[in-house]
């Protein structure tokens, strides 16, 4: 996949990971030890992802301060609007096809951030308030939800 963004463009972007983080890790009012350490873990292995945005986008993110983005994006509500801001841009810069595996990539990395607390009563490991934020990442990012659902 190629794209071009702009300076401007990518520093938005470099935040749109800590962003989705923030929305569904904080969907529950708290944001644990378990879900820092799986957002942490997921950029040092970016490496390994697939899809090449993302890839670029953490890794580019972890060379320079992690704790600079998380202090940026202190409320889920703020948070959501910044990474709807962003939609239009990428959808511009994208193939509707590299685009939906992009978000589905970030889906699926938000998919285990919200499994890390694990279990309880719960018997995926997300909690109802979770699984609320990511139903609502999915239709923020306009894509079917079906696509979503089946990731497990």
């Amino acid at each position: 996949m190629e794209y071009e963004f702009s300076e401007r463009q990518w520093d938005l972007l470099k935040h749109l990971p800590f962003q989705i983080f923030v929305i569904v890790a904080g969907a529950d009012g708290i944001i644990d030890e378990k879900e820092v350490r799986k957002f942490q873990k997921q950029f040092k292995n970016a490496e390994s992802l697939e899809n090449e945005l993302h890839r670029d986008l953490l890794l580019s993110a972890y060379a320079e301060d992690m704790d600079k983005y998380l202090a940026a994006s202190p409320s889920a509500v703020r948070n959501a609007h910044n990474a709807k801001s962003i939609v239009p841009m990428l959808t511009q810069k994208l193939s509707p096809a590299d685009y939906e595996r992009f978000i589905l990539s970030l889906y699926r990395s938000a998919v285990e951030i919200a499994r890390a607390s694990g279990g309880g009563l719960f018997r995926s490991g997300i909690s109802k308030k979770e699984t609320k934020a990511l139903a609502a990442m999915a239709e923020m990012f306009g894509l079917e939800p079906e696509k979503f659902k089946k990731i497990k």
